[in-house]
């Protein structure tokens, strides 16, 4: 699979297509590897291609990077017409690599399939267009609103089943990072992993003006980030200098509070177990109107994703 593995490239793929037949097919590779256009055009055995159509998911690179401007591979081959879902927002190449083909014969048209382009990349896309990462809110709650027990009390309450928390540590993998508060993690001491699932683990990050190095479990030394930022803002300005370009939000109703206000993220997540428990924290307050409902096991997930 291109995701997780290819980012912070984005998910690209490619087709060669000629008098309606399937030459050659592509994808991204792992970061570093080769592109979904060289993956397309590797086995194809095929001389004259001045008739042949590539079909890509994003604009060609034009660029040297860990590998050589897709441009040239399509030029050397002599493809006479590149079909391009969308622009490619990132500063090296946005609408260089079109140019580029444009410039030298080649026939190009761009916008086929441009918004599921965009979605599949809305990470990619929020990150270079919105200078910060893709962020979702995610939390569970029990029937009568509640996100853990009163505050109190030392043990949190489990409240997702087990097949909703695999849901969520396969989401874990999908994002560069996960954050949680300070008190979140004194509290719950979270292993932010994803241990439920096949995938890399999320980069953690502590949002806390009191947290130190020395408070972190061992397991995190090195590999968490402490930001005692004032702002949503400003934690996602640093974020984004960081180079994350999504980020997993799993804090407690403050953390979670805070984002919904700021209106800064993406999609929220929200599983609602079938318990009651009568009193404790309160579930963050969250507009639902967009929403979407799937069952999660036992649970239910309702998943708005913002437009």
């Amino acid at each position: 699979m291109a995701w997780p593995s290819c980012r912070p490239n984005p998910m690209v793929g490619a087709v060669l297509v000629k008098d309606e037949k399937i030459l050659g097919e592509g994808y991204t590779q792992a970061f570093g590897s080769a592109h979904a256009e060289v993956m397309a055009l590797r086995n194809v055995q095929e001389k004259d291609l001045s008739q042949a159509t590539l079909y890509v998911s994003l604009e060609p690179c034009a660029h040297h990077g860990k590998t050589p401007p897709c441009v040239d591979l399509i030029m050397e081959k002599g493809i006479g017409k590149v079909i391009i879902a969308t622009r490619d927002p990132f500063p090296e190449v946005d609408g260089k690599g079109i140019e580029i083909l444009r410039e030298k014969g080649v026939t190009v048209e761009v916008g086929l399939m441009e918004k599921e382009a965009r979605f599949q990349n809305r990470r990619f896309f929020t990150f270079h267009e919105k200078k910060r990462p893709y962020v979702i809110l995610k939390w569970a709650r029990t029937k009568d609103d509640f996100i853990d027990s009163a505050q109190e009390q030392h043990a949190s309450l489990k409240i997702s089943s087990a097949v909703s928390s695999q849901y969520v540590h396969r989401w874990r993998a999908e994002e560069m990072a996960i954050l949680v508060g300070g008190e979140t993690y004194r509290k719950d001491k979270p292993s932010l992993d994803t241990r439920l699932a096949n995938g890399p683990d999320p980069r953690p990050i502590i949002w806390s003006k009191t947290l130190k190095e020395k408070d972190l479990q061992e397991k995190h030394q090195g590999k968490a980030s402490i930001i005692s930022a004032d702002s949503v803002e400003g934690l996602l300005a640093e974020l984004y200098d960081a180079g994350i370009q999504s980020l997993l939000v799993e804090g407690g109703a403050k953390v979670l509070q805070a984002f919904l206000k700021s209106g800064h993220y993406d999609e929220v997540r929200r599983i609602t177990a079938e318990m009651e428990i009568g009193q404790g924290i309160q579930g963050p307050s969250w507009l639902d109107v967009n929403s979407t409902r799937y069952h999660v096991g036992a649970d239910i997930l309702d998943w708005e994703i913002r437009s």
